[in-house]
């Protein structure tokens, strides 16, 4: 499989939905979708969504009320940046995923990103810092949720890059 990211004209039909991946507490913002919507029919331009494709799924990592949209719309196919990659990498993805820019996260958003990542067998090994930079929260904020959902090694000491994930493009590609 070509490892480069590609950006490509993709069928909705063909883009795997899977809530778990999704980090959002709501799921969708149904005045958003229905916002989105409008504009893609008056002929607005969205970023592309983005995929990670393995061989055989295209798993949506961001881009959720946009794919939604298009459907509403009418669209049969998507603008979608398409990268090499498993459910697992589509997960690490979203939990960083609106960090910078669109649908602004609400706590409980930023919430289940960090649960999702201490959940994780090798991410909730992550210290507080590398989770927090990948998430885009402070470190202590990790630090409460770690204290709240289990007992998480505290890794408050650790600086980003102490941890093998904490190397761009190192995360591992196999599915949970």
């Amino acid at each position: 499989m070509n490892r480069e990211n590609s950006i490509a004209s993709l069928p909705l039909a063909s883009i795997k939905i899977d809530h778990s991946i999704q980090q959002r507490d709501k799921m969708l913002d149904n005045g958003i979708v229905s916002e989105y919507a409008e504009a893609m029919k008056a002929g607005s331009k969205f970023p592309p969504i983005i995929v990670y494709y393995d061989g055989t799924t295209y798993w949506l990592a961001d881009g959720y009320h946009r794919v939604e949209a298009a459907d509403e719309a009418g669209m049969k196919t998507i603008a979608a940046e398409i990268r090499p990659g498993s459910k697992r990498d589509a997960i690490l993805y979203a939990c960083g995923a609106n960090r910078d820019h669109g649908l602004r996260r609400s706590r409980e958003d930023v919430r289940r990103a960090i649960e999702t990542m201490l959940k994780a067998a090798e991410w909730g090994q992550w210290s507080d810092r590398a989770i927090a930079e990948l998430v885009g929260c402070d470190h202590k904020t990790v630090a409460a949720v770690r204290g709240q959902v289990g007992n998480f090694p505290t890794c408050d000491d650790d600086q980003p890059g102490d941890d093998p994930g904490d190397q761009v493009g190192k995360f591992p590609t196999s599915d949970e």
